[in-house]
This record gives C-alpha cells, structure tokens and sequence, in this order.
C-alpha cells in the first residue's frame, strides 16, 4: 500500500511549511523562549481552517528543538481524568525519551503537549476538561500548544483557556505557494503535468493544502504520462468555509480585488453579516485616516445596493455590494494595519448573547439534574432560581458546587448574575482550583454536602 503523501511529505521544519510567515516566526520565538524556562505563556493556540498546516507546524516545531511529542486527538477520550493523567502529568514531569534516555528539561529535553481539535472538548463526555486544560498551562514546565478550528467557539466556552496562552492565526495560503508545494511533491514523485495543471490543483483546493496533497496522490495512480487542466474537473472545488476572523483578516490582508473575493466567497455567512463584521473591525484593519476614510466609504456604497436589493427583492444588487465591501476596500488601503486582533463587533454580540445563555442556562440544568437525579425541567422551572439565592449566601458552597458539577465560568456567572470575567467568577474558580489540589494530596474530596457520594 502507497504511503500516505501528506505524512510523507509532512513537513520537518518551519520554514518547510506552505504561508502563514509570520506566525511561524511568532512560534519559533516562543520555542526558543523555553531554553530559558518556563515562559509567561505557557501556550500556544494555533486557529485557523483545516488542513492549513496547524498540527505540522506544532510537529514542525518539535523537531527542529528536539523535543518528545505528546499528542491528545480527537479520537482520544478527553475529559479531565485524562488530560490529568496524560497531558498534565506529562508536562510538569520529566521523564524518558522514545528510545529510554532519561531527558531533564534544563539540558533541553523538553516534551512539546499537543492537544488537537482543542474546541471541541466541550461535550458532556468531557466533563472537566476545559478546566484541566487551564490547570495545566499554568502549571505546566513543558510547552502546550493547543489547535483549533474554530476560535470563536474555544473563545466562548472558556477565556481562561484563550487568556493563558498566545494565539497565532494561520491563514489559507496563495494559490500560487501551494501550486509551487504541489510541483515540488510532483517532481519528488515522477510525474509530469502541463504548466496550468498545479495551478488549476490549487485553485480548487480552496487554500486546504492536505486535500491539494491527497488529490495529488490520487491522481499519481490514474497511470496519465501527463497531467493536464482537464483532468481536474472530476474533482469539483472544494467548498471551504472559514471563520468570521479569518475572513476580516483575509479581506484587510487583500493584495488585490481577486484576493478580496476570494476571502468572501470562503466566508459561510451573508452579505449583511460580512457588512457587520467589516463594519466592527475597520479601524483595526485600516492604518491611517485616509485608509479609514475611503474604507467607510466604500462599506457605506455597499450598504446602499444591500438596502435596496433586501427592501425591493432585487437580489441581483448582492454582488454589486460585495464588490464594494470587499474589491473596494482592497483597492483603497495603502498600508496594512500590523498585530491588528480582529474581534466579534458588537451588534453581533448583542445578537447571539440570548442563545449564548440559553445555551449556558441549559447545560447548567442538565449538570444539577444529573447530580440531583430529577429532571432538569423541573431544576429550570422550579430550582434554579433557589441554587441561585443559595450560592448568593454560601461562599463555600459556591466552591465545592462548582468543583462538583464541574461548573463552567459561564455556569458559575449564570448562577451568580455576573459577568464570566468578574472578580467573583474568578474567586469561585480559584477556590475550585484549591479544592482539586487538596483532593490530588488526599486531603479533601470534591462533594456537595448532602449531595451523591456525601457522607
């Protein structure tokens, strides 16, 4: 059986891997910053869409300093318990390379903790584990990186995850860096393609430079002496959508009106969306009043077609809009903002903040039903309001409560009518995270009085 190309030509350094410079350059400066120990983050998020080279750039990274790798995927089970058990433990203790060697961390043997698909480890049968997470990076004396698809999600669920580590965007690259990538793996491998035919490839791929690499291999066992335009079209394009964050970020990057349209047409939402998101973030993506000014311009033109294609059902205005909001702000900067952090705007915010706490509310019932063996009906119409009034009056219940259900900051904020990053959210955490270290030295036990498994 043929070897798998995207782990064949896996890339073994930083400088290997296809765009995304200056977040790799980002990374290695945080690599090099543990030769003299523990830095102040402990973390690193890699977000972005897949197949971008996230989970390579980690293993990249590893290679290049010599260090042992721990990987927790997403096949693995992932809640508290075993992140404890392996990342955690992995990474405050030294221990023994794969061939036996004992490596201490201050001669360099360092274990790089890699956690996958970071922002899906919400489900019920990761109870916990969000909070390990955070337990680990700061405690942890080997270096974490965490990867995620999709960053507004880990955002949401947990901040304390997001304010412990440094975050690195990786974009989609250019048609024309994965095209080259896609020649160099061609030539490795024998086979012969006309000029256009890597180009085409890229084009189709959407900037997923594994899928470019799988569909290359795939097309190595057709038995063609050479490969050409046509031979793309079974294929079709792949269809890949990225986050709202990349999208603003792409846009404000855009060389040129093509490069504009194509952050739009990976962007899974509507025009009146894109206008929205654009809107929250111009004077952090645009450097300069005259930049601002012709921005806001344009996204003001825009907003005129969207206006008149919504209120007359005319919806072939849409792409006139587009064009203005994305080609025009393209073609009216003249400097690129640098460092600019691209944020959920504030209309947007006030928007998805009912289903956020419906959504929180209704995970807090499931978790007090589950303890309290009742339904969680009954805990959201009758005893939710009363566990409220509760934690109001009882300091240490609100410890031992939250340390129990595994509560959430956003639990913990629901039941105290606060907001996630107040101080006495953040108190409550703190006594959580004492009570699970007395329970790690045997000298306490995680129990709500009266509740399963008390006295």
């Amino acid at each position: 059986m043929d070897a798998d190309w995207t782990e064949k030509y896996r890339p073994r350094a930083l400088k290997d891997i296809v765009g995304n410079a200056s977040a790799l350059e980002r990374l290695r400066r945080w690599g090099e910053s543990w030769s003299n120990g523990a830095p102040e983050k402990r973390g690193v998020i890699l977000a972005g869409p897949p197949g971008v080279g996230k989970t390579s750039a980690a293993h990249a990274l590893a290679f290049e300093f010599g260090w042992e790798v721990i990987e927790l995927n997403a096949s693995d089970q992932r809640n508290a318990g075993a992140i404890k058990s392996i990342a955690h433990r992995g990474a405050i203790f030294e221990g023994f390379s794969h061939t036996g060697e004992f490596r201490r961390a201050r001669d360099g043997g360092r274990k790089l903790i890699i956690l996958d698909e970071a922002d899906n480890i919400f489900g019920r049968e990761d109870a916990g584990g969000a909070r390990a997470i955070v337990q680990m990076l700061r405690e942890t004396m080997q270096p974490v990186i965490l990867i995620a698809n999709d960053y507004q999600k880990l955002k949401q669920k947990s901040g304390e995850i997001v304010s412990s580590c440094i975050t690195l965007y990786f974009d989609l690259p250019s048609e024309f860096q994965v095209s080259r990538l896609l020649s160099d793996i061609a030539g490795k491998e024998g086979m012969k393609a006309t000029e256009g035919f890597f180009g085409m490839l890229a084009s189709q791929c959407g900037g997923d430079v594994r899928s470019a690499v799988n569909d290359l291999q795939s097309f190595s066992k057709g038995g063609k002496n050479v490969l050409e335009e046509k031979d793309i079209a079974s294929i079709g394009y792949r269809d890949v959508q990225i986050e709202p964050e990349i999208f603003v970020r792409n846009l404000f990057a855009a060389r040129n009106m093509g490069e504009a349209r194509r952050a739009y047409r990976e962007f899974d939402g509507t025009p009146d969306e894109a206008m929205l998101w654009l809107d929250g973030n111009m004077t952090a993506g645009m450097s300069g009043a005259e930049d601002l000014s012709k921005g806001y311009a344009m996204l003001s033109s825009a907003d005129l077609f969207l206006g008149r294609a919504n209120r007359a059902k005319i919806y072939s205005l849409w792409p006139y809009a587009i064009d203005m909001m994305t080609c025009g702000i393209a073609v009216s900067r003249k400097s690129r903002a640098v460092g600019a952090e691209f944020k959920l705007p504030f209309w947007l915010i006030m928007m998805s903040r009912s289903k956020a706490s419906r959504g929180v509310r209704n995970g807090l019932c499931m978790k007090l039903a589950r303890y309290t063996h009742t339904s969680s009906s009954a805990i959201a119409s009758q005893d939710l309001a009363y566990y409220s009034r509760m934690l109001e009056d009882d300091q240490e219940l609100r410890g031992h409560m939250a340390a129990a259900l595994y509560l959430t900051e956003a639990e913990v904020g629901y039941l105290l009518r606060e907001r996630t990053d107040s101080e006495r959210v953040a108190q409550v955490m703190a006594e959580v995270r004492a009570l699970e270290e007395k329970g790690r030295k045997g000298t306490g036990a995680l129990q709500v009085q009266g509740g399963p498994g008390a006295g």
